[in-house]
């Protein structure tokens, strides 16, 4: 683990994050997807926690990815105050997989308008956060950006587990609004 996420948990923090190359899907008008220059914003007054999943572009971030997934639909946490944002990185995708994937989140995204869904062409998030490449990165943060837990690889029931139980410990905090945020 890097040392920047493997510092204690009081002292880590996300910094800026900006991806200008692509960036988040929008639907314009006509139902079309477009992209928006995105950066990490201070979470809403009435969210209590975030949710940052940093994937590369391959066919195995989906399996990986799975069982969680799997357990987060079955979950209402939005209304509960988690706000989720999933970064694609284009420059971590193999070989005719880039396309395929980014075609797949066009398809989410009409599916799920509200859905917070980010392409980094170049990969700045996870260059920023200084993860490393090849690998899924969920990272839990409360409102004033101070990582909570995170999960790097492959999930599997027992990390499933672990981090729905540090999901609904987070959302137990005072909404965002409530509490003093740090700048």
């Amino acid at each position: 683990m890097p040392a920047s996420l493997a510092a204690p948990a009081e002292v880590r923090t996300l910094p800026a994050l900006v991806v200008e190359s692509r960036g988040e899907l929008l639907l314009d008008d006509d139902g079309k997807v477009r992209y928006q220059r995105w950066q990490l914003e201070q979470l809403p007054a009435d969210a209590r926690a975030g949710l940052l999943m940093v994937l590369p572009a391959r066919p195995s971030s989906r399996k990986d990815l799975g069982p969680f997934e799997t357990e987060m639909r079955t979950r209402n946490d939005e209304s509960r105050g988690l706000v989720s944002t999933t970064i694609v990185n284009l420059d971590d995708a193999t070989f005719g997989a880039g396309l395929m994937i980014e075609g797949r989140l066009s398809e989410e995204k009409k599916r799920k308008p509200a859905a917070h869904l980010v392409v980094d062409e170049q990969g700045l998030v996870r260059k920023t956060l200084d993860l490393p490449e090849g690998d899924i990165h969920v990272l839990l943060h409360d409102c004033n950006g101070r990582i909570i837990t995170n999960r790097q690889g492959a999930f599997t029931p027992e990390h499933v587990q672990l981090f729905l139980s540090h999901i609904d410990t987070a959302l137990q905090a005072a909404p965002c609004g409530a509490s003093e945020k740090v700048q």
